[in-house]
């Protein structure tokens, strides 16, 4: 890489990453020439590798003898059926050779399982060995999270749910059939993934002439900038130091270890594409796309495409320019954010957000108010993005109403569409720099993938932010900073939210007997991570929360659907959940919960949802909601748990043993806020608290988030103590419910 000579500045970015990629490819081919076969793992020695080759040769023997006795016993079968046996002697050989067969395939089958167990005994020694020797070696302050990286080195995960599985061969069609030959699978595949992501499938030629179309519009003839806001040397150098080795390889055929492992060479020689990409927005095809590959979500039939989710394997060049933009523009990203909005923000752990609401619920019970909270996940998130909404992109009604026909949008949210198209984009509310807005929208226009045997043409995409690239989350998040805004400013106007006191302060822990009004109030909408959203509601009666829910509820859904996003109404994802108190609470937990488990089906449990999109243009939708998701529901915990965003860090399993406990016991009432959770974090619950009493005039929410970016805190003097760390250990592993 030293001798590389970058190719000069008018030089196309077609040829000039073309001639990049050949150079790499050609010194790794020099440097590091491909070996034949040979063992992976490094305990396996040259006496196991020769028991492998004679156990793959008697296997290969078996099987042939296999086969012959199949052969022999159709010639036995169509002998016997036309009579066609000449005389004795010859069923007699025929018996001879089937009796020949048999005492190969005994000899064979016992030849084979005695070489099998001596491999496994030789493996297992070799294992047992190399991992005592590699512990030996580490230091004795060796931490656990090294010796658990030296142990999965040697015998993979331990966790099942990451053992890799293939698709399942036999996949339905649209129309439910199965397909029949591998082309049919194939284009079921890109059918699938185009409609997910607004695809249509084109010839490579049509994709390259339009790339260079856009190319044209992209350049800029002249900018205002200043230097420091380009990305430097430095960044792009930081952004190779982070590539994981042992990834999937792009369609570029450059590995990641080479980036990894030459940090300098690799950004001094890709700046100048960095730089084209900044200032002109020109980026080459092959960094805005990949391969696609299907993952089993692990729930679902596996012959259904909905089962799966949609992994791109890209360059990792291109991946390594856009992690680079994506820390320039970080700091615009942090000031459009959503106040509760934590996704995305520099170190802010993922637990912050139940700590908000377990704050929250403890607050309405100590004033003895009735609460609720709406549990809103959104269905395939990253992939219905409407760029236009969130870029620059150029758009016209055609292109929008076939993006909307394919997402299945109603036709009654055109109008408002049309509407927040017409207003600033994401990006300019966030008042990105013309540059960048320009660089981000180039990223995300004639973005493309393939399919497993898809090699004569392309699908290119016009929606969704590429799930799995760094600017994934990025551009969800200033589209979803921009819902979430106007909800918050619609909740205001209908004073449907609680607000808290807004100020720093030096002291978490002090206490003051009175609040100050002069202190500003921030209103709550919730925590917020990714496309995981948590709104809490408080009522002074048990009917008046019952209403706010109403209306925020109905609020909430028209936004997403209004914003081309899909709230997903499936059981355990979008729900709702009450802690009513007081006045008619008794007569409202019957309505939503039902005198009996057994008679919740017999149940009302209808709430009143005001709904403008969904009730004109999907009754369905809105009937589903009335009658599925309006009721208490156990499966909202759900939302807690880490199979979403709000990360329940202790005491998962137990909380799921008492629910599912509660349920067979018809104990129904128990909710959240009547449930004392003793969590390890106990500092963070403190700052929850005291940010959330109204008696601490000086305790500003924004505490929590300051306490997380310095997360990088001094260590404590003293250790623990053993006693200290039984009691803490035994604190978090119980989760106690305490039933009114």
């Amino acid at each position: 890489m030293m001798h590389y000579q970058v190719t000069g500045w008018n030089q196309d970015i077609e040829h000039h990453v073309d001639h990049f990629n050949e150079f790499v490819i050609t010194a790794l081919d020099k440097q590091h020439p491909s070996r034949d076969k040979g063992p992976k793992k490094p305990y396996i020695d040259d006496e196991i590798w020769a028991l492998r080759a004679l156990k793959l040769r008697y296997r290969k023997a078996l099987r042939e003898t296999q086969h012959r006795k199949k052969v022999e016993l159709m010639f036995k079968t169509w002998s016997a059926w036309t009579q066609k046996m000449e005389n004795q002697q010859h069923a007699d050989s025929v018996r001879s050779y089937s009796a020949t067969l048999a005492c190969c395939t005994v000899r064979c089958m016992a030849q084979l399982h005695s070489v099998a167990q001596q491999l496994k005994v030789r493996l297992s020694k070799a294992k047992a060995q190399l991992l005592c020797r590699r512990l030996e070696q580490m230091p004795r302050d060796a931490s656990a999270g090294q010796i658990l990286q030296a142990i999965h080195k040697l015998q993979g995960p331990t966790n099942p749910k990451k053992i890799k599985r293939k698709p399942f061969p036999l996949l339905k069609k649209s129309d439910g059939t199965h397909c029949a030959s591998s082309s049919e699978r194939c284009d079921r595949w890109a059918e699938f993934f185009c409609n997910m992501e607004g695809g249509r499938r084109m010839t490579h030629q049509d994709l390259r002439e339009g790339w260079i179309d856009n190319l044209q519009h992209f350049r800029q003839q002249q900018f205002d900038l200043s230097l420091e806001s380009l990305p430097t040397l430095c960044d792009l150098e930081r952004a190779y130091s982070h590539v994981r080795i042992g990834r999937a390889v792009g369609m570029d055929s450059i590995p990641p270890e080479a980036c990894k492992y030459n940090v300098g060479q690799f950004a001094r020689a890709t700046f100048a594409q960095l730089l084209k990409m900044t200032l002109h927005g020109q980026e080459a095809i092959p960094h805005k796309g990949g391969r696609l590959t299907a993952a089993y979500k692990g729930k679902g039939d596996v012959d259904d495409c909905a089962s799966y989710r949609s992994l791109l394997v890209s360059s990792q060049i291109g991946k390594c320019l856009h992690r680079t933009l994506r820390m320039t523009q970080s700091s615009f990203y942090e000031t459009i954010l959503q106040n509760q909005q934590l996704g995305g923000r520099p170190g802010i752990p993922v637990y912050l957000g139940i700590h908000h609401l377990r704050a929250f619920l403890r607050l309405q019970k100590k004033l003895n108010r009735s609460c609720c909270i709406i549990f809103l996940d959104l269905k395939e998130a990253f992939y219905r993005v409407l760029r236009p909404l969130a870029m620059q992109n150029r758009w016209d009604d055609h292109d929008i109403a076939d993006v909307a026909k394919r997402l299945g949008l109603p036709p009654s949210i055109m109008e408002d569409l049309h509407q927040h198209l017409r207003d600033p984009c994401a990006l300019q509310q966030a008042t990105l720099p013309p540059i960048l807005r320009n660089c981000i929208t180039a990223i995300h226009t004639d973005t493309w993938f393939v399919v497993d045997g898809q090699d004569n043409d392309v699908c290119r995409t016009t929606a969704g932010s590429r799930p799995g690239d760094c600017f994934a989350d990025t551009i969800f998040g200033y589209l979803w900073a921009r819902v979430l805004r106007s909800l918050e400013q619609k909740c205001i106007d209908l004073g449907l939210l609680e607000a808290f006191p807004q100020q720093e302060f030096a002291d978490p822990f002090a206490v003051h007997e009175q609040a100050d009004p002069a202190v500003p109030q921030r209103p709550f909408l919730g925590p917020c991570w990714m496309d995981d959203l948590a709104i809490p509601i408080a009522g002074s009666s048990a009917e008046e929360a019952v209403r706010k829910v109403g209306i925020l509820a109905g609020l909430l859904l028209d936004h997403c659907v209004n914003f081309a996003m899909s709230p997903n109404l499936a059981a355990g994802k979008t729900e709702l959940l009450l802690a009513l108190r007081g006045r008619k609470s008794r007569q409202l937990r019957q309505q939503f919960y039902g005198v009996d488990l057994c008679m919740l089906s017999q149940c009302t449990r209808n709430l009143n949802v005001i709904l403008e999109s969904l009730v004109a243009c999907n009754a369905n939708c809105a009937a589903k909601l009335k009658e599925e998701k309006e009721h208490i529901s156990f499966d909202a915990m759900d939302t807690l748990l880490p199979s979403d965003a709000f990360l329940m860090t202790h005491g998962v399993p137990a909380a799921k043993k008492n629910f599912t406990r509660s349920r067979k016991c018809n104990c129904i009432s128990a909710t959240l806020a009547s449930a004392d959770v003793i969590s390890g974090h106990a500092v963070i619950c403190s700052l929850c608290d005291l940010a959330l009493d109204p008696l601490n005039q000086d305790k500003g929410i924004d505490v929590m988030m300051e306490h997380c970016r310095n997360n990088k805190r001094k260590e404590r003097a003293e250790s623990p103590s053993i006693r200290e760390i039984s009691e803490l250990s035994a604190r978090t592993s119980c989760l106690t419910w305490s039933m009114r």
